[in-house]
């Protein structure tokens, strides 16, 4: 099946907020571990750069990659009919920035909370339940005789 002539395609505009979805570079094709899907945090001003825009992922993504868009920046899905696979370069970037954490950054902050709660656990189980004093005083008299 023939693909469709860069004439074809839609009218399509890149902004920072967008969800897209591309297959790294770094796998074999059709290799699923290379399948991701990321949020667009910045299109750089010079939109001829050989890599114009950054993810969340902090891959680079080159102009030539094939990539799809998944969600707009407001949220909302796009259709399945305007929702093609295309090259990067064949969209209208739109410089700007969006605000999100990255995925190492959120990596990081995720672990470290992890491994505070399980030091909290550990040092809790080894100096054991706190110990309750006795009230009457028996024991102490028994010592003392």
């Amino acid at each position: 099946m023939p693909g469709i002539s860069a004439l074809e395609l839609y009218f399509a505009r890149l902004y920072a907020g967008d969800t897209i979805e591309y297959y790294s570079m770094a796998f074999v094709s059709d290799d699923p571990r290379g399948y991701h899907t990321a949020v667009v945090l910045r299109v750089h001003e010079d939109v001829a750069a050989d890599y114009p825009i950054t993810v969340d992922m902090e891959e680079l993504l080159p102009r030539d990659l094939m990539v799809r868009l998944l969600i707009d920046r407001f949220g909302d899905r796009f259709k399945p009919a305007y929702a093609i696979w295309r090259k990067q370069h064949s969209y209208t970037l739109v410089p700007g920035e969006f605000s999100a954490p990255t995925r190492s950054s959120s990596f990081c902050t995720a672990i470290s909370g992890a491994v505070t709660d399980a030091f909290a656990s550990i040092m809790l189980q080894l100096r054991g339940p706190p110990e309750e004093t006795a009230g009457d005083g028996s024991e102490s008299e028994h010592k003392l005789h």
